[in-house]
C-alpha cells in the first residue's frame, strides 16, 4: 500500500508544482485519499442532468468523494491540443458540475509532451497561439503538466520507458486493414 500512497502524493506533488498555470488555476493544494480515489476514462458531459452536450470533460478523470475534489485531465500524447476545443469547452462541462456540486474542488489539467508544449511556447505573442490564449486569458483554470513528469513516478520501468518512448511521436495512431490493426502511415492521416 507505501507504494500507491507514494504514488499517489508523487502524482498530487506535480500537480502542486505546475509552473503553467492559467490565470485561475487553483491556488489550494491538491489532497487525495488513497483509500477513497478512483479512475475513470473517457467522461462526458452527458452523464450529468440535464443534458447539457455529449463531450467529454475528462480524458482520465480522478475524483475522490472525500474531500469532493475531481482532478480533470485533458491528455494528448500524438495530437495537438486546441485552446478553444480542449481549454474552453472542457471548462464549460466544468463549470456545469461546479453548478451542481458547489462544495467540489476542481484541478483542470492539460497533459501534454515538453516538446509539444515548447513548441507552441516559441510562436511567441502571436494572437492566434494555443499558448498565448492559455497566458491571456483571465479565467483560464487550466494547468500544464508533462508526460515525462509522469513517467518519473510510475514505479514500473517498462511502463516509464514506454511513456517516454511515445511522448515525441505524433499522429501515429492504428487503423484496421481490413483483417488487423495497423500504424498509420502519413497518407491515411
Amino acid at each position: 500500500m507505501s507504494i500507491e500512497i507514494d504514488g499517489l502524493m508523487s502524482f498530487c506533488n506535480v500537480i502542486n508544482n505546475s509552473k503553467e498555470r492559467g490565470q485561475r488555476a487553483p491556488t489550494f493544494k491538491l489532497k487525495l485519499n488513497p483509500m477513497k480515489t478512483h479512475v475513470s476514462f473517457d467522461n462526458h458531459i452527458y452523464l450529468f442532468p440535464p443534458r447539457l452536450n455529449r463531450g467529454e470533460f475528462a480524458d482520465i478523470l480522478i475524483q475522490d468523494e472525500s474531500n469532493k475534489t475531481l482532478v480533470s485531465i485533458e491528455a494528448k500524447l500524438h495530437s495537438n491540443w486546441s485552446y478553444e476545443k480542449d481549454i474552453i469547452e472542457n471548462k464549460k462541462r466544468l463549470d456545469f458540475i461546479a453548478e451542481r456540486i458547489p462544495t467540489i474542488k476542481i484541478f483542470p489539467i492539460l497533459l501534454v509532451s515538453r516538446n509539444s508544449w515548447n513548441n507552441v511556447k516559441k510562436l511567441g505573442p502571436h494572437r492566434d497561439s494555443n499558448y498565448t490564449k492559455f497566458q491571456c486569458d483571465q479565467d483560464c483554470p487550466f494547468m500544464v503538466i508533462f508526460w515525462d513528469q509522469l513517467a518519473e513516478i510510475v514505479n514500473n520501468p517498462k511502463v516509464s520507458q514506454f511513456i517516454l518512448s511515445q511522448q515525441d511521436r505524433r499522429n501515429q495512431g492504428y487503423e484496421f486493414d481490413g483483417q488487423w490493426f495497423k500504424q498509420q502511415t502519413s497518407k491515411s492521416l
